[in-house]
């Protein structure tokens, strides 16, 4: 008889395979964070606009409490105010945007050619002029000045409001794609193309003419760099690689499994302490609660729209951005599900001890035998007693299983579980 196997380290967070028993094989909408060694349902991602604004894949907030969402579609600019009303308020005439960041008591947005500044009464689009053709223009504040990635060259704005077209160039056949601020110094990401499996990050204190440190990365592209709590990842590539800075490297970390990545230098925020990048629908956490933790990969929100581009925090908010509009996080919560590993053995039955299980809330377990492409839902026995849910087994001979547990919320109310037993 095979001995019985516990889950329940959920800090753990997503492993590296489905067979990796130090972690989960999927965590989706899932909290593991809020209570230490239990994991619940995460909030709900629910509209917030999507009549109003139309779509959106930039973002900027300002310092009181308002966001701006740019469209990359047309020149349009919408403002959502801290009470939660939507406007538009200008229309760019030089077209799509590609970048925005608040500096300085400005708001500052880039299109394709042109630098736009408003300085909360005058719009003026085209404030500057890049020097080159650039399809992304990442912003930055650092050392008291905006840092605008513009292709090969690193423009400017100044304390001051000067602009300087080409403070850094980098290689030529390199576009600047994303910026990190290290220490004192800035991380440059960079894109080559859809052919190039090869590019470089660049360490550059902001005022020499040259950087100090550059890295290379064998994946197409920095997609966007993921501010950690002292420290700095990068996701890259197409197949959700992530990357962790030593201070002179990149060191590879791990793989976010079963997804397609692409460039987009706001798919990634600081939300609640926690660093967050998106996925198509999905956002993702890379955190720990405690420092003697090891750093763990969860999916915890999911926007109502696929793909979702940029993210954005203001007022204790999250926003997620889309070529739909934008969502919001709710005060509902949202059926979690928790993959467990596949282990080997004959067993025959899944216990998951519970901590909370309040009125209208549910506990499912569904299994997968022998490499199964499909779950299959099992009858699950709720013993209040004994504070656990399971099923009577009777699954036959089985060489290689995993379960997956479903939480069901009701509203603001969420199941919260312990552990999960294979016997």
């Amino acid at each position: 008889m095979s001995e019985p196997i516990i889950f329940d380290k959920f800090y753990l967070g997503e492993g590296k395979s489905e067979s990796d028993l130090n972690g989960f094989d999927k965590l989706t909408n899932a909290d593991i964070h809020t209570t230490f060694g239990k994991v619940q349902c995460q909030l709900v991602g629910s509209l917030d606009n999507h009549t109003t604004v139309d779509e959106s894949t930039v973002t900027c907030e300002d310092r009181s409490g308002q966001v701006y969402f740019f469209s990359s579609e047309s020149g349009k600019i919408w403002k959502r105010t801290a009470g939660g009303t939507f406007s538009l308020v200008n229309t760019n005439t030089n077209g799509a945007h590609q970048g925005a960041k608040y500096f300085n008591g400005n708001l500052y947005y880039a299109s394709q050619y042109k630098l736009g500044k408003f300085d909360g009464s005058t719009w003026s689009d085209s404030f500057a002029t890049f020097s080159n053709n650039s399809l992304y223009h990442p912003m930055i504040e650092m050392n008291l000045s905006l840092f605008i990635g513009d292709s090969t060259y690193i423009a400017a704005v100044d304390s001051a409001g000067t602009f300087s077209a080409n403070s850094l160039d980098i290689p030529t056949g390199a576009a600047a794609s994303c910026f990190a601020m290290a220490g004192n110094d800035i991380l440059i990401g960079t894109y080559t193309g859809t052919t190039t499996m090869r590019n470089t990050a660049y360490l550059w204190d902001t005022y020499s003419s040259s950087w100090t440190i550059e890295d290379e990365v064998y994946e197409v592209g920095f997609n966007c760099f993921i501010q950690l709590d002292n420290g700095i990842a990068a996701q890259c590539g197409l197949a959700g690689r992530i990357y962790i800075w030593n201070g002179s490297r990149f060191d590879k970390w791990k793989k976010i499994r079963g997804v397609t990545t692409g460039t987009g230098y706001q798919r990634s925020t600081v939300f609640n302490g926690k660093a967050l990048f998106v996925v198509g629908d999905k956002v993702y956490s890379i955190h720990r609660t405690e420092n003697d933790l090891p750093l763990a990969i969860t999916q915890e929100y999911t926007s109502t729209t696929d793909p979702t581009y940029a993210l954005a925090v203001s007022n204790a908010q999250l926003f997620m951005a889309s070529t739909a509009g934008v969502d919001k996080i709710g005060t509902d919560y949202a059926t979690a599900t928790i993959d467990t590993p596949e282990v080997t053995g004959n067993y025959q039955n899944v216990i998951v001890n519970y901590d909370s299980l309040p009125t209208g809330t549910s506990i499912g377990i569904s299994t997968k035998i022998d490499g199964a492409t499909a779950w299959t839902a099992q009858t699950a026995i709720t013993d209040t007693i004994n504070k656990r849910v399971y099923f009577d087994g009777g699954l036959g001979d089985v060489n290689f299983l995993q379960a997956r547990i479903t939480l069901t919320p009701s509203g603001a109310s969420t199941p919260i579980i312990t552990s999960i037993i294979f016997q």
